[in-house]
């Protein structure tokens, strides 16, 4: 199907977005029309009965799981792709299990993404109506060939040409469905092979958020040393102009000029501590960053790089009561991933605040690292509520939460279980009863 006959309906309360789809997708020769929430968007449907539709899922009035009910109930065929930006896997099953022929993640960093999905959206569809017709020319063939045996059985003399034409229309029609079933085949590869790239998704949206954490703590903890050196300067430019007049003046004095000199030192003290303050907490935050993001190895201290890790978690901590006791040799260097140890402590720490203190008001962490002949145990514990036996199986399963109804996803242990295994070729186990904290066992070698 050629771009220039094709047309799309995008359904999206954003004006942004929907505006960003259409200009893009008129580039390429598609026709494209917008709705704003699923209520216009049933009413263009059948107003305008386009080839594709691309739909959002949160949207006042009628949101997209309900659109994509209403259209099934009277076309099957039209390809439906999902943009959402929730990243919740629920999200994807229930898009699907709708209707939905794919699903999409904001923000779309790359346009040609959807290009390409309503490419294959389009060739499926092409498909499966080649394929519907070729059933229905299949079933006027064996009605053919039908008549030609019942012919043939009044016509003697010529049920043997009848009989070899019949014999050629069956090794054809094998033919056909064994390439059939081998496209089949491919094509249900290719749907295993897109969900293993959504999972791997899904899994790179975890480690992102992760690093959201790391943003948005560095951004509170330099707002208030930066705040103190915008008042000092602001002060000192004050001070400055008022003694720029007292100096145009008749009336300075010595003691003026002492006063000003003392504020000028004092304010600069004050600014210079305050900026170096601000550029330790960034510095902090680039170096874990990097880490997280490049995947690179090198040489680290790992308690520096404990204390840079809850530096990183310190506004999330430092409103409530919990503590945490990090017990590492000083010396310990080792030359390994640091942005692995950052996602793995990162995601039990969270794992422990979010689960593990559900209702405890003032918990414990302990982190303890100990060197045993070039291998690394590390134990980790809280005082937490615990895990039952039942869940205790399933921890580094992948997507299974107890907190999916709070947004959860299901892969923070998992991701810590393969960075364990995988990235660091280390093990990792757990022992944990309800009420009696949790404890994770982890060997790591110190050279990989």
């Amino acid at each position: 199907m050629e771009s220039e006959s094709v047309k799309i309906l995008c359904i999206d309360d954003e004006d942004m977005i929907r505006q960003n789809l259409y200009d893009y997708l008129e580039d390429f020769g598609y026709t494209v029309m917008q709705a704003c929430d699923g209520v216009e968007g049933i009413h263009k449907f059948r107003l305008f009965n386009p080839d594709l539709v691309l739909v959002d899922l949160r949207m006042p009035n009628m949101d997209g799981f309900q659109f994509i009910s209403s259209i099934r109930t009277f076309n099957t065929e039209v390809p439906i792709i999902v943009i959402s930006g929730t990243g919740l896997i629920q999200d994807v099953i229930d898009a699907l299990r709708l209707g939905a022929w794919d699903y999409l993640t904001k923000p779309i960093e790359d346009m040609a993404i959807v290009e390409y999905s309503i490419k294959k959206a389009l060739e499926k569809r092409q498909l499966i109506i080649e394929n519907n017709n070729y059933k229905s020319n299949l079933e006027k063939i064996v009605e053919l060939r039908t008549k030609a045996l019942n012919d043939s059985n009044i016509l003697l003399n010529n049920e043997i040409i009848y009989r070899n034409k019949a014999e050629q229309a069956l090794k054809k029609l094998n033919e056909d469905l064994e390439n059939r079933v081998k496209e089949r085949t491919i094509e249900l590869e290719n749907s295993l092979d897109n969900l293993q790239k959504t999972k791997s998704k899904l899994i790179q949206s975890e480690k992102l958020a992760s690093l959201g954490v790391l943003v948005s703590g560095v951004a509170h903890e330099i707002n208030t040393p930066l705040g103190v050196a915008v008042t000092a300067t602001s002060f000192l430019s004050d001070t400055v102009t008022d003694y720029l007049e007292l100096y145009n003046s008749i009336d300075l004095k010595k003691s003026d000029l002492d006063k000003f000199l003392n504020t000028t030192v004092e304010s600069t003290k004050i600014i210079l501590k305050n900026l170096s303050r601000a550029a330790e907490r960034v510095n902090s935050f680039k170096k874990l960053a990097v880490d997280q993001t490049s995947g690179e190895r090198r040489l680290f201290n790992l308690l520096e790089y404990f204390n840079d890790i809850l530096e990183s978690l310190h506004p999330k901590l430092k409103h409530t009561k919990h503590i945490i006791h990090i017990d590492c040799p000083s010396n310990l260097e080792i030359d390994s991933f640091p942005g692995a140890y950052s996602q793995i402590f990162t995601n039990l720490i969270f794992n422990s605040l979010i689960h593990g203190f559900d209702g405890v008001e003032a918990g414990v962490i302990d982190i303890n690292v100990q060197l045993d002949n070039d291998i690394i145990n590390i134990t980790y514990k809280d005082n937490g509520v615990g895990i039952i036996a039942d869940h205790l199986t399933k921890i580094f399963d992948p997507f299974f939460t107890t907190k999916r109804s709070s947004g959860g996803t299901g892969l923070g242990m998992n991701i810590v279980y393969n960075l364990i295994t995988r990235t660091l070729n280390g093990s990792i186990d757990c022992k944990s009863e309800a009420g009696n904290g949790i404890e994770f066992i982890i060997q790591i070698p110190k050279y990989l």
